[in-house]
């Protein structure tokens, strides 16, 4: 996701972390971002409606004098109805209406907090299923798997059912209970589970480092998502690596869902060498630049990415694959190029629109294709009954990815 600040936009996890439908809920076939996005200045009023809009209001009118319970008129109602109707004509998963609840939210999971069960999920039709749940979170408490598919909220019956509605059942205030039945493959066939999760307060540290291998000098570093937290917790674990002898870095950017437009491109400065970090085109022509402007890392790097890596992640790992900063290893990423626009409307609402689409340093878009690795390398599938592979597992040996990472860095450094 991208975005610059207000109080800055955009992670992917609404009381569960929308991995990419990555998205706040990018919907669509497989995984929706909710990525970065930018805030709109204020709305004037608008101007006078085209004729195609008379039938709009003449519905109205109909309804409020016609309809025979007129108790259950709600205005309030009948006007979100109208613009979430118009927004979803768009046909873009990106853009939607955010009621004062979503916004809220919304606004949350831009600064790293929010309320919920602490889960990574995705589209998969008819099922949302999860990618993975965060480590000590309520979903991992309460039994949550990777894989696992939700076919029942509190009792309603979720199969084929829009993500961003499964979303918004499942979150809620911290404290209060959510029932959540999932299928799991077994050796024996599918198994039904029931779950009962009590939401908490989340706060996900966007950034992971460690030494993988001391001697060598080859350190790691996860990033779940690009916060406003996230370049400073960025720099501060680059100072912690190099302190420990860090000769070659392995950046992991798998199931990152993007982030903030502008802290990405402070991100980049600390891998990509003086010169372009992405360009923003705008419907009107516009062009808006981000550059590096000093050395970047200096060190060999390898950068890990999936189908799950998306738009502002994929910017960085697009940036660091163009200038050449490093070798892209994994499988093609989520291929979100679209930049959104947050406009508050009033009464504690919003709409996001998609009002610009970015190219990567080499010229390219990744939307709709991704971003392409140099080595091509596939986790190996988790066997019936097993746990998917968890990405940030050193020592799980199906980890393909980050095996091949560690040879081309011990390769490079001649260890």
């Amino acid at each position: 996701m991208l975005t610059l600040s207000r109080r800055k936009v955009v992670l992917a996890l609404l009381g569960i972390l929308l991995a990419t439908n990555l998205g706040t809920y990018i919907l669509a076939a497989g995984q929706v971002p909710i990525i970065g996005i930018r805030w709109g200045r204020g709305l004037a009023a608008p101007r006078d409606l085209p004729e195609q809009f008379d039938r709009l209001g003449w519905t109205l009118e109909l309804i409020q004098t016609e309809f025979v319970d007129p108790d259950q008129v709600d205005l309030d109602r009948l006007a979100e109805g109208a613009i979430s109707g118009m927004v979803r004509a768009l046909d873009d998963p990106y853009s939607y209406y955010l009621d004062p609840a979503a916004y809220e939210d919304f606004i949350q999971r831009t600064e790293g907090e929010y309320e919920g069960i602490g889960v990574v999920v995705e589209y998969r039709d008819p099922y949302i299923t999860v990618v993975h749940p965060f480590r000590d979170s309520p979903a991992e408490r309460a039994g949550m798997w990777p894989l696992d598919r939700i076919v029942a909220v509190d009792g309603r019956d979720v199969r084929g059912v829009p993500l961003e509605v499964v979303v918004t059942l499942i979150r809620g205030p911290a404290g209060t209970p959510v029932s959540i039945s999932v299928l799991r493959r077994t050796p024996e066939g599918d198994q039904r589970l029931e779950l009962n999760i009590v939401r908490g307060r989340i706060r996900i540290n966007p950034a992971f480092a460690v030494m993988l291998d001391p001697e060598a000098g080859i350190g790691y570093l996860h990033l779940a998502g690009i916060d406003q937290r996230t370049p400073a917790l960025v720099e501060q674990a680059l100072t912690d690596l190099r302190r420990g002898g860090l000769r070659g870095l392995i950046l992991d950017l798998r199931n990152n869902s993007g982030g903030l437009l502008a802290e990405t491109a402070m991100v980049a400065e600390h891998f990509v060498p003086r010169g372009r970090i992405v360009e923003i085109h705008s419907r009107d022509g516009q062009r808006e630049v981000f550059d590096a402007r000093g050395e970047g890392l200096g060190l060999p790097m390898v950068v890990l990415v999936n189908a799950g890596t998306a738009s502002a992640a994929e910017i960085l790992a697009g940036a660091i694959r163009d200038r050449e900063a490093g070798t892209l290893v994994g499988t093609r990423t989520f291929g979100k190029g679209s930049v959104q626009r947050a406009y508050e409307l009033g009464e504690g609402t919003a709409l996001r629109l998609t009002t610009a689409r970015y190219f990567l340093p080499g010229g390219a878009t990744p939307d709709r294709v991704g971003v392409e690795p140099d080595v091509l390398v596939e986790n190996l599938e988790p066997a019936e009954g097993e746990r998917a592979v968890r990405l940030e597992d050193l020592e799980d040996r199906r980890n393909r990815q980050l095996i091949e990472a560690m040879n081309i860095l011990r390769q490079e450094l001649g260890r």
